[in-house]
């Protein structure tokens, strides 16, 4: 929320020291759609605060949300990309009044960004995940992996279950290589496997193009060892932005992303097609990607939430927002629906 921050009140995406973005909240009646109370002010700050995640930690009867913000380290654009943006999180009651304290998820070195939230069943913990660039080239101890997904537990009363930890990983404890970013979270519910998290990763890649494959991984129970995580879609080209969901009617995780034909730096992206895979909650394919849309623009930040019936899938495009449904087997339900005429990325969607 752009609000307070009267120097740039039109640059919504703007990073760095001169931003001022605070995080608010609203409550909506899910039938009706007519609000419940009251705006909310979760963090209101000199310091840019953006990305924000919710998710409603039912056995606790609570909300948490998380975001990333910039480091009260960050002084000076000089150093900047030292200290850069920190994880914080904020619990809340069922009637959307803050309780405790804001906890600080993460202020590794260097910039961590865009944090995700997941439950782990009976283990009464979430996961938050970010991508990370404490191991960047350059930086004092850093591994010189560039971007890597981390993940930290927390528990019910908002403290840290031990530390961070790298989630993306080329063997266990080990950072892979390259570029790891913009994760995304699937609690299975599976006990001894974990939470699985997909992510768009360039472990193989080489030179200055990052073009990405999907990979996924469990992250089991704090202190257990993470198994290697596998290959979701590779091939030519770049697969990034995946956003995952749990249909649990059919046990399966779906996850879906954007297919770039010309991966960046490329200035023309070429087609970008927007793809998906389902999954059983051992990891395991239930069938081969498929195409949810073709040729849909150059950002179209694909968005997937399922319930009982199926997923939808959403993304976006110069013409407004689609949608296309989907039953419980991975059938489609018709043709591709438009919401509506205007788009705004990074609009995420989710289940009841």
């Amino acid at each position: 929320d752009k609000r307070a921050d009267t120097a740039n009140l039109n640059s919504c995406w703007q990073y760095g020291l001169s931003g001022n973005g605070d995080i608010y909240a609203r409550r909506f009646n899910p039938t009706t759609g007519s609000t419940i109370g009251s705006e909310v002010a979760i963090r209101t700050s000199s310091k840019d605060a953006q990305y924000p995640r919710v998710y409603w930690w039912d056995d606790n009867d609570e909300y948490v949300v998380a975001w990333q913000e910039v480091s009260p380290l960050a002084t000076t654009a000089g150093n900047f990309l030292a200290t850069c943006y920190d994880i914080y999180a904020q619990r809340l009651t069922s009637t959307a009044s803050l309780t405790g304290t804001m906890t600080t998820i993460s202020n590794g070195p260097d910039c961590q960004w865009v944090p995700q939230i997941a439950l782990q069943p009976g283990q009464d913990k979430l996961l938050l995940s970010w991508h990370d660039h404490r191991n960047r080239t350059g930086n004092t101890g850093g591994l010189g992996t560039e971007k890597d997904i981390y993940g930290q537990w927390l528990n019910p009363d908002g403290t840290l279950s031990g530390s961070n930890f790298p989630i993306s990983i080329s063997a266990p404890g080990t950072p892979a290589p390259r570029y790891q970013e913009y994760s995304a979270l699937v609690g299975t519910g599976l006990v001894g496997t974990g939470v699985m998290a997909f992510y768009a990763d360039d472990r193989t890649g080489s030179g200055t193009p990052v073009a990405s494959d999907i990979y996924a991984g469990f992250v089991p129970a704090p202190g257990t060892p993470m198994p290697t995580p596998f290959l979701v879609a590779g091939g030519s080209g770049s697969q990034d932005e995946p956003q995952a969901d749990l249909l649990s009617a059919s046990g399966q995780a779906w996850v879906v992303w954007n297919q770039l034909q010309n991966p960046p730096p490329t200035p023309d992206p070429g087609i970008v097609d927007i793809e998906a895979r389902r999954y059983n909650l051992a990891g395991t394919p239930v069938a081969g990607e498929f195409v949810v849309a073709n040729n849909v623009g150059t950002a179209p930040y694909p968005q997937v939430g399922c319930a009982q019936a199926g997923c939808t899938v959403v993304w976006g495009n110069g013409a407004g927002t689609w949608a296309r449904r989907y039953d419980a087997g991975g059938n489609q339900q018709g043709p591709a629906h438009q919401l509506g005429t205007s788009y705004t990325p990074f609009t995420w969607i989710s289940s009841v």
